[in-house]
Formats: C-alpha cells, structure tokens, sequence
C-alpha cells in the first residue's frame, strides 16, 4: 500500500514537472486521482538545499566559481510541493545546461517506472531528497566543492550513482586539458560529461 501511495504522489508531482518542461514523456492519472495545478507549486531553492537549512544560492555560487564561464553551463534547482490534508511532500528537481541545452535531470531522468535500466532508478521521494538529512544531489556538490585540487580526478564520490561528478570536472576550470583529455578515454561515448568536454576543447 505504502509503495502505491508513494508512486502516485510521485507521478502527480512529475506529471506537473513534465508538463512545465515540456518533456517528451507525460505519465497522465486518471481524472479522479488528478490535482488541480494550484494544488503543486514550486518553491525557491533559497529556503535550502538541505531541507530548509542551507541556502542554495550560496551553494549554486561555489560552484559557478569553480566552473569554466567560456562553456555556458548553468545548474539550476527547484523544489515541487504537493499538499493534502496530512502531510506536505517535498521533491527537488536539480537540472544542468549547456548552451541552454538540458544534458542532465534529476530526478527525471532516473525515475524507476521512466528509465529503469539507469544506474540505481530512484522509487521513492525519500531516496531523492530526505536521505542522510538532506538532498544526494546537493551534498554530492558539497562534497566536490570541498574536495582539495589535488584529488578531484582520483577521489571516488560513494553516491554518485548519476554520474554528476563527472559533469562538474568536464567543467571545473581547475583541471587543465592534458588531464581532460585521459579523462575523456574512461567516460561513456555521448553521456552528459563528454557534451561538456566537446564544448570545452572546442570540438
């Protein structure tokens, strides 16, 4: 009972995210399990990337200090609101560009009844936002964030199951070419990371 209440909450939440967005793919429910679109809102990431604590326009400025300006890549955060008469769910939606182009979306593009053969497909809202009190996608920033020069091509990140570490180094204007260019040879052909290495070697 527990998993059906969460996809639907979960599918009412996305189908207004998709909708908003204009993807490809929009998971409709039936008319009687629908929501008016005043009943989903989103709310400005500055009331916190970790659940209400840290600001997320802080986090977003570390990292845009961290990024090559010339490559055009903008990350971006909101978090979608559902209310009924119990409780409030809460999901984010973290979503990167390049040139205005979305190359990567969470949590998407990682939706279990969407994508089911991506790396660990998220069931759950919990899996996305109130995991070790606070978002994945936002401590994995943290973490990068603080992670010293000298270790950001060796250190493993354990919950990067996405493949977002390898977005932010194709972009972190610390790494030089000649280190771009070995990292190039181990990244999948065409995911996210190798978009931003063509831009950023001018290809």
């Amino acid at each position: 009972m527990a998993e059906w209440f969460g996809k639907i909450i979960y599918r009412i939440i996305f189908e207004r995210i998709n909708r908003s967005h204009k993807a490809d793919e929009v998971y409709r429910l039936p008319s009687h399990q629908r929501r008016r679109p005043a009943d989903l809102k989103a709310i400005n990431m500055s009331r916190g990337y970790d659940h209400h604590k840290k600001p997320w326009s802080k986090l977003q400025k570390e990292l845009y200090n961290l990024i090559l300006r010339d490559i055009n890549l903008q990350i971006h955060c909101t978090v979608y609101s559902f209310s009924t008469k119990f409780d409030t769910f809460e999901s984010p939606r973290y979503w990167i560009t390049l040139a205005k182009e979305i190359i990567w979306d969470f949590p998407s593009q990682f939706l279990k009844w969407k994508h089911p053969d991506v790396p660990k497909p998220l069931k759950y809202l919990d899996e996305t936002f109130f995991h070790n009190h606070g978002s994945i996608v936002s401590n994995l920033f943290r973490q990068y964030i603080d992670t010293p020069r000298d270790e950001l091509m060796s250190k493993r990140f354990e919950e990067d199951y996405w493949e977002l570490i390898n977005i932010l180094r194709a972009a972190d204007r610390r790494i030089g070419k000649r280190r771009l260019m070995t990292f190039r040879q181990g990244i999948p052909s065409g995911c996210a990371a190798e978009k931003v290495l063509k831009r950023r070697l001018a290809e």
